[in-house]
């Protein structure tokens, strides 16, 4: 079961979604290009209100795909449990995820600045990492509910569950695991990347600790809350 893990966790996000772009979209536009402009212009328009559907769309097909994968085998109830979800638990992961990202920014920053990495954007195209007003609901919809189950099951479930039962070292799987989390984020620069690769690591960890997947599945919620609040209150 750790090759098909490994495949849903990491390689199916880049398959299906460039089957999308470079194959389905591309032959409507052929056949159909009115109906087809009409369809995808979101996905051509980065200032759409609907710019987060194909995410959606893609993480809620690959993950499907990957339940369906393991039901056939027996195995969802052993790949998504929630493990340890008590009061305090739940308490320290909420304030983790709060209040760690920053302090690790801070942290990083200086040294990145001080061998000429920019730290001033997050993403490949220059973007500050605010969610524009008009595409506020479909990060909602996308980034608090859709990716904190489907990326924590992938990743922290189907991925590190397997790999654990091979017999990885933990440490091993921690790292492996947040590679491959950090894979389906080539959206971001250098910066935002290590960023991701270290919140994996924090998410692996709670995986570790907890038995499962319901304080991942938290803080990974908490901390695309956070920035849907603070693209609201100071957003354009």
């Amino acid at each position: 079961m750790l090759w098909p893990a490994i495949f849903w966790s990491t390689f199916a996000f880049g398959l299906f979604s460039n089957l999308l772009y470079r194959v389905l979209i591309p032959i409507q536009f052929e056949i159909f290009p009115d109906s087809a402009r009409m369809m995808w212009s979101f996905v051509y328009n980065t200032d759409h209100p609907a710019r987060f559907a194909i995410t959606g769309f893609v993480e809620v097909f690959v993950g499907w795909l990957c339940f369906w994968h393991f039901r056939r085998n027996g195995l969802e109830h052993a790949i998504f449990r929630l493990g340890r979800l008590d009061q305090r638990a739940i308490g320290m992961t909420i304030a983790g995820a709060l209040f760690l990202p920053d302090l690790t920014y801070s942290l990083l920053a200086p040294l990145l600045e001080a061998i000429g990495i920019d730290t001033s954007t997050s993403y490949r195209d220059g973007e500050s990492g605010l969610i524009p007003r008009q595409q506020l609901l479909g990060f909602f919809l996308v980034g608090i509910i859709i990716a904190p189950v489907i990326e924590e099951y992938l990743y922290r479930g189907a991925f590190m569950t397997t790999a654990l039962a091979a017999r990885w070292h933990p440490l091993l799987v921690l790292f492996a695991s947040s590679a491959g989390f950090t894979f389906i984020h080539m959206q971001y620069n250098v910066m935002g990347l290590l960023f991701i690769f270290l919140m994996g690591c924090g998410f692996g960890w709670l995986r570790l600790w907890s038995g499962g997947l319901g304080l991942p599945m938290i803080a990974h919620a908490v901390i695309n809350l956070k920035v849907f609040i603070i693209s609201l209150a100071v957003g354009s």
